[in-house]
């Protein structure tokens, strides 16, 4: 059941690696999947680090989208269908962070226990 919770993250990440291999990125590649390396890893920090990567993700796809569309606009071609899907998979990234307040979530990454030394 968990791994369905995992979805929309492990999609998030494949879909960036698959971006970044197109774009002949093989660091950025690496990166993104090492974040579905990370799903498996029951610590803290793996979250942390997995919510950043979305993060970087969501203004990586924000970015793409500004470039591409200000490259149709300058050779005036259409622009609006680009911009709705990079801004729906944009979006889509963002939201993924949402995954991170579930309960089975943050048990998995030990989120929902006490800060050692606070009371």
């Amino acid at each position: 059941m968990l791994l369905l919770q995992f979805l929309p993250i492990l999609f998030a990440a494949l879909l960036l690696a698959a971006h970044s291999l197109r774009s002949g990125n093989l660091a950025a590649m690496a990166i993104s999947m090492g974040l579905v390396v990370l799903l498996v890893v029951r610590r803290p920090w793996a979250a942390s680090v997995l919510q950043l990567g979305l993060v970087v993700g969501t203004l990586e796809w924000a970015r793409t989208a500004f470039v591409l569309i200000q490259a149709r606009r300058e050779i005036g071609e259409p622009f609006l269908r680009l911009a709705a899907i990079l801004g729906g998979v944009a979006a889509a990234t963002a939201l993924c962070l949402l995954v991170f307040r579930w309960r089975r979530v943050r048990h998995h990454f030990h989120l929902d226990q006490a800060v050692p030394g606070s009371r």
